[in-house]
């Protein structure tokens, strides 16, 4: 945006409003997978892979399949930071059987 020599705002009513693009751009930088920032959800069976975060520390958890379709969430802290494993892990089923209902639930009024 710094290098943009022209700005009209909310012009053509065609396109998204200035307030959308700006919540639309916010959201992209969310997506990036990064300590900071929210993350995006990503492939595997897991229903919150990619959306974790270690209670411990903060970081993003980390899911692995032991077994195929048995995800496993797990902080990868002591990797990045050569140090001894202090945050747990958890199976991904314990979480997913907790938030599927509740999906459904908010899901419901479309349906």
């Amino acid at each position: 945006m710094d290098q943009w020599t022209v700005l009209i705002q909310d012009h053509l009513p065609a396109y998204i409003t200035w307030a959308q693009y700006l919540k639309n751009q916010e959201r992209l930088k969310q997506n990036q997978s990064g300590p900071d920032t929210m993350g995006a959800p990503r492939e595997g069976v897991a229903l919150l892979a990619g959306s974790l975060v270690c209670g411990m520390c903060g970081r993003r958890m980390h899911v692995s399949y032991r077994r195929i379709h048995q995800p496993y969430d797990h902080c990868l802290r002591h990797f990045v930071e050569a140090t001894e494993p202090t945050c747990p892990g958890v199976h991904a089923a314990v979480l997913d059987s907790g938030v599927a209902p509740q999906v459904l639930r908010a899901l419901e009024p479309a349906a």
